[in-house]
């Protein structure tokens, strides 16, 4: 009989391992480890055993060896009969066999030794609890239904297992797995400290003594837990590695590969501590001396309304006024706040509301005009002046009811494909039928994709505006549903319903609160913060939670901590989330986590119960409750021993935003261990660098990739992906193809994970859910060819022998580049075509035309950009801290969307390209010469004010390791499957690389972190194209070559290689001993605030529901507290290397704390107050590059100096060299043209004059007037008289909007002030004022000039485009077809290009032609492009989907 089961006394503490070497010193024939197929019930009983007895009976162990060496002393062993091929038959004799019944007698009377200490101690304490304990979901005892005693208790251990035995069933072990040897890698390690918890629907209860018990055993007595795999990551059909030596099975391993059949002698071993999960040496739990739990906050702190209680709640639920409806109104609501006449639900009566039923396709565009009813009602009841205007994003609060819906507007079709996404989910939601989470469904493969924000503005001091806590007497229910996580606990006391201060109850709404649930306790308390609700996107970003429970049931609270108001308030953010239920719209929501480097947090609808608030809705699924959100996707019961502040960050992998690939059958999963290097082999543990696979698993080619490949919301540019960024379960990493040889091993297998992947585990009760066997996908494609060069690794590199000239060669190279390519007059040899040519394909690509209009089309499918690899992500880290969501008035796609009612880009990029295009030459046309100076010094700035460098051979892309072993330590592969670099000298496509080249990934802090290495081409790793392939040869590989590189790994760093000769070659690596933290360094500059989940399971113990909760939140929402240590110690790093050279002793200290400070959320790390407060006053300064950079000013700050010995420092070159470079730079492009040319005026004015001589023609004998404006006479004839009237109609029209025109650019609209007031004061003054004639420039307007308004910091230009945008409405809108139809012959864009016609012809400088791009750019191009001869008219999507092609010819390379 075979069967697979792992031991390995190096697991243990020391004091163990001794007792068993006393042990190993009889004739029982005991191995030290094994890891391999038991050829009797009898190897297995003997092992299995062993691993409980040394776990929870440590104390009685060392009494069994005692006995066990005085029986042998005293007595022979057994007799061996040697046979079946030597290995020998055991008879009863046999030592083995005897030490077996003696182990499994000892086991026993230990057992019950611990259950008759436990029951003593409960009756001892039995006289002084008068109640039992409540086991809290948070405690390792919470294990089922049964009550639990003794030391299974304490251990933990499901008494529905056998533990004599060890056996459970075979589905368990799914499949072999490949590990050394032919044996299974799915040695079972799941220790007694963890083992499954199996949890019922009734409550756990357990004496409160075993509380005490948990207590008192001191850490180091406890079992430590060396696994790098938990038991189960996905559900209990997974095939997993396990932690058990009591799981066996009897699937055979023979004919398995190992993987060392596949990557050279590589051997796993069983008991490595996941790299995630701190170092794995087998080392004592911490002693918890200054951790103090916090308790739960008072009654009357607890609940939060961010909107106050409304007396429609009720009705709206059960009227099917749904949720997402509620929102965009009280979003509207919150915004009229800033008028100075906000509308409140006081002013809503119960008709408003019967517009608004049913789904969000017919509710939602009505939402905006039920609202503007309210505000026109208020204002004529109130005698105030309805607002209007724009509002705090510069949009029209009070736009015009046949505007709403209109068809031709971008943002009305992005709305209404937003509440089509909104039907799907609500329908899902109320099916429970999770198509949500992902499906095979063309129009909707997944949800997720809506963003509910509320944002967050601190206050100095309390207002009526911030948001109200509940009265005393209110308290929230506990959770009533609880399956998992439920407490016994006292008896609640009888509480009245909330008080509802707010809108009086209209008497004909049956529906809102009686009159008896409303108190007279006076005014709710405060809290000092400002809550806004934002109206809902469709951003693209979808993640997994939101998936799985539904958009609108996570909200994102949005904190603006910046200016002095935030610095006043008395009150700290996590003060604010912390233990606290937030009611929004009814629904109660608690904060769930807050991601590091972002002032967001996410918040998850619960199942809390306020008194009093009534939940009317009952169509829809029952949130878990807030411990029950844990359980299902990180439960801490799973993985004790790690540190809470790691287990806090694992939500992450619930709030990625990512695309479900696809799904996975779990029986199709299979986990296995990490290669490791030699010495980590021989050593038994593994550090994390020793890690040669950390964070990469396996994918197969024929299955699963294809599946992915063809999901309709994913692009792949390269063909089917080699390499993806994944979220899985539990686990997050990439996977990368299998080889031939992999998918032999691995048969049957889709994804092969790594224990260094496994982050999280869920509760086994949730282990079956279908979210947890999705492949959710971050990022599809990372290889990008060409990427700058910043100053982190500019600094490294010239310290590594790269001399200045270097660095500034190719500072100069790239900014002649940009000069190249948008020089607007021609090269030598370069026709003009090529010249329009040229500078089209440089808009596209360096202007970021093509990534823009991607990133466009992906929002508006609500498509994430970051998936699809659109996202740019920044080589330089301080650059890189970017907001997901961005400003909260406007998205930032926005910024650079096309004006829908223009049609003029918002990117100047895109517009130049657009306008020469069409022909608009900008060395004659003062519209694209102006915008390409722009554009030209927009790019110069970009590169000399952060300080980077374009290098043209380089790339960036993900690294993985090389599974099979062939690449040498200083060795990598690459090679590309479609975007490929061109070879300098023959021009052609490279197909791979070879050869010298740098790599470094960021941030770069140490002069390790930049490394030589040699590309080299091998066959066997061909299947893995556009990924960076580094070696993972156990025996070759002291550790990771990832590692060496600012601490990198394979869970989805990217790389950056450069092979210029002129960086290669001179460069030498620094020792890679530096990047070596020296012993003790933590314990010099840091405190170690580690919090084990041991500990925190155990202090919890007892304890309520709601002190739980809060120090769960403690933790989770960690970020709040950051202290910005990691900016403040790269900026002192900077400064280190200014004055004291890079690879200067205190330079490498400030280096290696800032990478320990990066990590310090995950490690527990704080680095010491003392040593922050020296290094701040020793090293802060002002540097004038770093500031430059930054745009800082000097504020006073020390100067800092750098020493002559040190030379010229590099980035202060770089900086003077760029800046005087890019003035002469733009020398070429002048602001105004210098020689503009009538021919814009031409091309534009030919519609007008052809419509105003054809009324010469028709004009009646006699009629002295040769000018629309003057007045025919009476009686004459009637066509032209009235093609006379509707001419002077259009110009009236046409000089009112260049009038406004005027006003907005110099800003002398106020930001309240409605454009189209503005236009019809300007319109009806000109009605009756004289009239110019039709060939002079227009006259001014006879009304007074309004003063100048200054727009709120930061946003002119977001200011400027609304009004331009409005402005555009009214031009389109004003003037109708009706208007001039006889004119324009009832042709709607007839009549647009006579009026860009006249407003070229009223143009005060006919050379300038700007006015008309402003107001209709489509027809403006449209004009020019025919008079040019040989335009061709194709759908806008179409030419939008088109990149343009331009070749540089050998004669136009040269400089000019």
């Amino acid at each position: 009989m075979s069967s697979r089961a792992s031991w390995d006394i190096r697991r243990y503490p020391p004091e163990i391992q001794r007792e068993y070497g006393r042990l190993l010193a009889l004739p029982i024939h005991l191995q030290e480890s094994h890891h391999g197929l038991f050829q009797s019930d009898t190897d297995r009983r003997v092992y299995s055993d062993l691993s409980i007895f040394v776990s929870l009976y440590p104390t009685d162990f060392s009494a069994f060896v005692d006995g066990e060496c005085r029986h042998h002393a005293s007595r022979p062993g057994g007799i061996r009969i040697d046979g079946n091929g030597g290995r020998g038959l055991r008879k009863g004799l046999d030592p083995l066999l005897a030490f077996s019944g003696r182990l499994a007698r000892a086991l026993r009377r230990a057992k019950d030794a611990a259950a008759e200490r436990a029951r003593e101690e409960a009756e001892a304490l039995a006289s002084v609890l008068s109640q039992e304990c409540a086991i809290p979901p948070t405690s390792p005892q919470a294990l089922g239904d049964h009550e639990v005693e003794g030391a299974d208790a304490v251990a933990g251990v499901d008494k529905d297992m056998d533990m004599e035995q060890g056996e459970l069933s075979d589905e368990y072990f799914d499949a072999p797995s490949p590990s050394r040897g032919g044996v299974s890698s799915r040695n079972p390690r799941y220790t007694p400290t963890s083992p499954p918890k199996r949890h019922r629907d009734a409550e756990p209860v357990i004496p409160g003594s075993l509380l005490k018990k948990l207590r008192d055993v001191a850490p180091q007595s406890r079992p430590v837990e060396t696994k790098s795999l938990p038991a189960r990551p996905l559900r209990p059909q997974l095939t997993t590695s396990s932690d058990s030596s009591a799981f066996t099975s009897t699937t055979t391993s023979s004919t398995v590969l190992s993987i060392s059949d596949i990557a050279t002698n590589t051997t796993d071993i069983t008991s490595l501590d996941s790299p995630a999960d701190a170092k794995p040496s087998i080392r004592p739990l911490p002693v918890p001396t200054r951790w103090e739990p916090l308790p739960a906050l008072p009654d009357e702190e607890r609940i939060v309304y961010v909107t106050p209680p409304n007396p429609y709640q009720a009705m709206m639920n059960k009227q099917d006024v749904r949720h997402d409806a509620q929102f965009l109104l009280q979003s509207l609501m919150d915004r009229s706040r800033t008028s100075g006449h906000p509308i409140t639900w006081t002013d809503v009566l119960v008709e408003d509301l019967e517009g608004l039923t049913g789904p969000m396709a017919d509710a939602g565009p009505v939402v905006k005009a039920v609202f503007r009813k309210i505000v026109k009602r208020k204002g004529k009841i109130s005698g105030q002046s309805p607002f209007g205007g724009p509002g705090e994003n510069g949009e029209d609060d009070q736009v015009e009811d046949e505007v709403e819906g209109q068809p031709g507007v971008e943002r009305g079709e992005r709305d209404m494909r937003m509440f089509r996404e909104m039907d799907r989910e609500e329908s899902s939601i109320r099916t429970n039928d999770l198509r949500r989470i992902g499906n095979d469904s063309v129009d909707w493969p997944y949800g997720g994709g809506i963003s509910y924000t509320i944002l967050v503005e601190p206050e100095a001091r309390l207002a009526e505006h911030c948001v109200s806590l509940s009265p005393a007497l209110s308290s929230i229910r506990p959770s009533e549903r609880s399956k998992i996580h439920q407490t016994r606990s006292a008896p609640a006391r009888r509480v009245a319903p909330i008080s509802r201060h707010g809108p009086t109850n209209p008497p004909n709404n049956i529906f809102g609160p009686s009159a008896g649930e409303f108190s007279a306790n006076g005014p709710s308390t405060r809290l000092p913060f400002k809550m806004s609700l934002l109206p809902p996107e469709m951003t693209g970003r979808s993640f997994r939670l939101a998936r799985r429970f539904g958009s609108r049931r996570i909200i994102t609270f949005k904190l603006n901590l910046q200016g002095p108001a935030a610095r006043k308030c008395r009150v700290s953010p996590m003060e604010l989330f912390r233990g606290r239920v937030f009611v929004v719209l009814g629904r109660t929501y608690r904060a769930l986590w807050s991601p590091p480097d972002s002032d967001n947090v996410f918040a998850v609808e619960t199942d809390d119960q306020v008194s009093g608030l009534k939940r009317a809705w009952t169509s829809e699924p029952e949130m878990p409750s807030f411990e029950e959100l844990l359980a299902m996707f990180n439960d801490l019961q799973q993985k004790p021993s790690q540190p809470l502040a790691k287990w806090a960050a694992r939500p992450q992998i619930l709030f990625s935003d990512s695309v479900p690939g696809a799904t996975v059958d779990p029986s199709a999963i299979c986990v296995v261990n990490d290669i490791v290097t030699s010495a980590a082999i021989k050593l038994g543990r593994a550090s994390t660098e020793q890690i040669l696979t950390d964070g990469c698993g396996l994918i197969t080619a024929e299955s699963l990739a294809q599946r992915i490949y063809r999901h309709p919301a994913l692009r792949f540019d390269s063909g089917r992906p080699c390499v993806l960024q994944i979220r899985l379960g539990g686990a997050k990493g990439l996977l990368m193809l299998m080889s031939q040889e992999q998918h032999r091993v691995y048969a049957g297998k889709e994804v092969v994970l790594r224990d260094s992947m496994i982050k999280a585990l869920s509760n086994l009760a949730h282990a079956s859910d279908p979210s947890l066997f999705q492949v959710d996908v971050v990022r599809c494609e990372s290889l990008r060819i060409g990427t700058y060069l910043s100053s982190e690794p500019m600094m490294a590199m010239s310290h590594n022998g790269i001399p200045h000239s270097a660095f500034l060669n190719l500072r100069l190279q790239s900014l002649d580049d940009i000069r190249d390519a948008f020089l607007p007059r021609p090269h030598p040899g370069e026709t003009l075509d090529k010249v329009t040519s040229r500078l089209v394909a440089s808009c596209y690509r360096q202007g970021g035309v093509g990534a823009e209009r991607k990133k466009r089309e992906a929002a508006m499918k609500g498509r994430s950009a970051k998936v699809l690899g659109l996202r740019r992500t920044s080589e330089d880290p301080d650059l890189a801290n970017e907001d997901d969501r961005g400003d909260e008035m406007i998205e930032s796609w926005e910024r650079f969307a096309v004006d829908p009612i223009s049609g003029q880009p918002g990117s100047i990029a895109e517009a130049t390209m657009e306008a020469i295009a069409a022909r608009f030459n900008p060395l004659e046309s003062q519209y694209t010469g102006h915008k390409l100076h722009h554009l030209a010094k927009t790019l110069l700035n970009a590169d000399v004010r952060n300080l980077r460098i374009k290098v043209e051979n380089s790339l960036s892309a993900f690294i993985v390791p090389d599974p099979l072993g062939v690449l040498a330590p200083d060795e990598i592969f690459i090679r590309f499957a479609s975007s490929a670099p061109v070879d300098p000298e023959t021009m052609c496509p490279l197909t791979h690389l070879e050869g010298d080249v740098l790599a470094f990934r960021s941030p770069c802090k140490l002069p390790t972190d930049v490394r030589k290495f040699r590309a080299v081409y091998k066959a066997e790793l061909s299947h893995l194209t556009d990924c960076i392939v580094m070696s993972a040869h156990s025996d070759l590989c002291e550790r990771s070559p990832a590692s060496i590189l600012g601490g990198g790994d394979y869970d989805g760093d990217t790389v950056q290689l450069f092979w210029d000769k002129e960086l290669v070659e001179p460069f030498r690596n620094a020792d890679v001993g530096i990047a070596d933290m020296p012993p003790g360094f933590e314990d010099k500059y840091f405190d170690e605030e580690v919090v084990s989940g041991w500990e925190f399971l155990r202090e919890m113990g007892g304890r309520s529901e709601e002190v739980r909760i809060a120090n769960y939140q403690q933790f989770l929402l960690g970020a709040l507290l950051d202290d910005k240590a990691t900016g403040l110690y790269s900026r002192l790093h900077g400064n280190a290397v200014y004055e004291l050279g890079y690879g200067h002793p205190d330079t490498i200290v400030l280096g290696r704390i800032f990478g320990l400070v990066l990590d310090a959320r995950k490690s527990g790390l704080r680095i010491k107050p003392a040593v922050k407060k020296a290094h701040q006053q020793e090293r802060d300064g002002y540097l004038r590059w770093y500031a430059h950079k930054k745009g800082e000013e000097e504020n006073g700050r020390r100067q800092l100096k750098r020493p002559k010995k040190l030379g010229n420092f590099i980035m202060d070159q770089i900086l003077d060299w760029g800046l005087e470079q890019a003035e002469a730079i733009m020398a070429d492009f002048p602001s105004e043209v210098q020689k503009p040319s009538l021919a814009d005026y031409g091309a534009l004015v030919s519609p007008w004059k052809s419509a105003c001589n054809l009324l010469q023609t028709m004009r009646p004998p006699g009629d002295p007037s040769i000018a629309i404006d003057v007045k025919p006479q009476i009686g004459a004839h009637a066509v032209h008289d009235k093609l006379m009237h509707q001419l002077q109609r259009i110009q009236r029209h046409v000089e009112a909007c260049m009038d406004v025109w005027d006003l907005i650019r110099q800003s002398r609209i106020g930001p309240r002030e409605r454009v189209a007031d503005v236009y019809r004061k300007h319109y009806n003054a000109r009605v009756d004022a004289p009239q110019t004639p039709q060939r002079t420039p227009r006259s001014k307007s006879s009304l007074p000039t309004p003063s100048r308004h200054e727009a709120p910091e930061g946003q002119a230009g977001l200011v400027l485009s609304s009004k331009m945008r409005q402005l555009a409405l009214v031009w389109r809108e004003e003037l109708q077809v009706d208007d001039a139809a006889l004119v324009c012959m009832g042709d709607t864009n007839q009549l647009r290009r006579l009026m860009v016609g006249c407003a070229a012809e009223l143009a005060r400088r006919k050379t300038t032609q700007l006015f008309p791009f402003d107001v209709d750019f489509e027809i403006a191009l449209e004009l020019r492009a025919k008079a040019g001869g040989g335009s061709l008219t194709l759908a806008a999507d179409v030419q939008r989907g088109m990149k343009p092609a331009y070749k540089a010819e050998s004669s136009t390379a040269g400089r000019t």
